[in-house]
Formats: C-alpha cells, structure tokens, sequence
C-alpha cells in the first residue's frame, strides 16, 4: 500500500493509512439536536434486569481459544476469574442502564500505529 510515495508492506501499517484515510473522510456531528420521530414510540425497557449469576456464566462459557478482544484482556483470564469480576461487572452494566450512557471507552477504537505514520492525525 501506497503511502505519500512510500511502499507499506506490513499489516499494522496498512492499518494506519486506511485509519488515516478513514479519520479525513468522516466528520464528528453534533448529536445534540436529533430529531424525535413521528409514530410508534418504542417501549423503555426498564424491566431489564441484569444478574451476577447470569454475567458469571457467560464468562465462564467464553472460549479460551479465541483472541482477546479491544481490552486486550485474554478470554481465559476472564473465564479464570469469572467468580471475582462478575459482581463488578454487573455493578458496571446496571451502572450503564440506569445511567443510560455507555463507558466512552467501549466505544473508542485504538489503533496503535507507528508514530511516523501519526503525523497529522
């Protein structure tokens, strides 16, 4: 891949240009001011209810052989201390509905590029 003349062979460089590429297409919108829509209005679900036990057991099902995700944290880390980080991350989760607002770090994405290639990002 192509990069201001110089050739880019390896994957996390290429990664960098097609994020470079990405961040000069896109604009951030203010998202103060949507607009509400006319017609059925959707039901809140405050009757959701989430449970340590539950959240205990999706950790302890999760496969030890797939990669770890965005955290970075390894599945069978998660799966190994299932019965010490469910309360917390239920507490998190509760924490999030009643809130309705979503940690901003769930949804950053990290892309960690070569520093020479970070110029002008």
């Amino acid at each position: 891949m192509l990069d201001n003349g110089v050739l880019h062979t390896d994957s996390l460089s290429k990664a960098c240009i097609l994020n470079k590429q990405f961040i000069s297409v896109f604009t951030h919108e203010d998202d103060g001011d949507i607009p509400r829509l006319q017609g059925l209005r959707y039901p809140n679900i405050a009757d959701l209810h989430i449970f340590t036990e539950r959240v205990e057991k999706l950790l302890r099902n999760l496969n030890v052989s797939k990669a770890s995700g965005p955290d970075q944290i390894p599945c069978r880390l998660l799966k190994g201390l299932a019965g010490e980080i469910s309360p917390i991350l239920t507490e998190i989760f509760k924490q999030s509905m009643h809130d309705g607002v979503i940690p901003s770090i769930w949804k950053n994405l990290d892309v960690s590029c070569n520093p020479s290639l970070q110029e002008g990002w």
